[in-house]
């Protein structure tokens, strides 16, 4: 009886620690912008930490600024971005490369609809429409796209759009073993299809790889978010709701009384949009 507790204990244990370690393989990339006062400028190189521990740290251009946050749990700064030029930029990793299911998230607050599209986190190259994945709004409307190898694209996109001047947990997920396509505000889930596609991983090494945060990842395309943006997490799986980001709180720049949505449209055909 002693060595079957010994080797249940074992078991046990083993079975914790692969648990364990599932649940923090699954965050490929975390941004959280609290590394500045408020009213800083982000400008060094490098200063954009990845808190996965995966030393994804990207890299500030043209002058996002630190702000002061109220609505976002656990944290206390988000990056200002203007709209236009300003990016965070991190160097394109085999990390990235996710061909399978994923999850990308963000703490969002919107100033503009605008008239084109602005990115909240992205990944691509320099070559036009040729992104595996993206988050961002296309006229004010949230969407979250995949890109497969052959160009191909499948979206899903919210049919109202983003209220703007205040904070909105915004996720979009691909589920690998169901072809489940989804989007989420506020843990609301917004839109959602059946794909068949699956992004593709290698980028072109000669036209500058990577992720970018609040706009695409270099100066060759200038669809930059007008706002705020904090918390960006970055998964190799499809999250459901519950186990992503908390929600925004009440209070602060919050809506009162809370922001609601109707129930989600549901989407079944992939679509081949013309490149960005």
């Amino acid at each position: 009886m002693h060595t079957l507790h010994m080797i249940s204990k074992t078991a046990l244990g083993a079975f914790l620690m692969t648990t364990a370690m599932m649940v923090q393989a699954a965050t490929v990339a975390y941004y959280r912008f609290e590394s500045h006062h408020a009213g800083s400028v982000a400008h060094e190189e490098g200063s954009i930490v990845d808190s996965s521990g995966n030393g994804l740290d990207g890299s500030p251009f043209d002058q996002p600024v630190y702000k002061r946050v109220q609505g976002v749990p656990d944290s206390r700064r988000a990056l200002a971005f203007n709209g236009d030029t300003s990016r965070i930029a991190v160097p394109d990793s085999p990390l990235l490369a996710l061909t399978h299911g994923l999850t990308l998230e963000a703490y969002v607050f919107s100033r503009s609809q605008g008239e084109g599209w602005a990115y909240i986190v992205f990944r691509g190259d320099d070559r036009s429409g040729m992104d595996p994945y993206f988050l961002n709004t296309m006229t004010g409307h949230l969407a979250f796209r995949i890109t497969d190898a052959s160009g191909a694209v499948s979206d899903v996109r919210d049919p109202d759009p983003l209220p703007l001047e205040t904070w909105l947990h915004v996720a979009g997920s691909l589920d690998d073993a169901t072809g489940t396509q989804s989007l989420y505000v506020n843990g609301t889930l917004v839109a959602t299809q059946h794909t068949d596609l699956r992004p593709f991983g290698p980028l072109e090494a000669n036209a500058k790889p990577g992720v970018g945060i609040g706009n695409t990842q270099s100066e060759g395309w200038h669809q930059g978010w007008h706002g705020k943006i904090d918390e960006v997490r970055i998964s190799d799986v499809a999250l459901a709701p519950g186990d992503m980001l908390p929600q925004p709180l009440d209070g602060g720049d919050m809506p009162s009384p809370p922001w609601t949505r109707r129930s989600a449209r549901i989407d079944t055909l992939n679509t081949k949009d013309p490149a960005p």
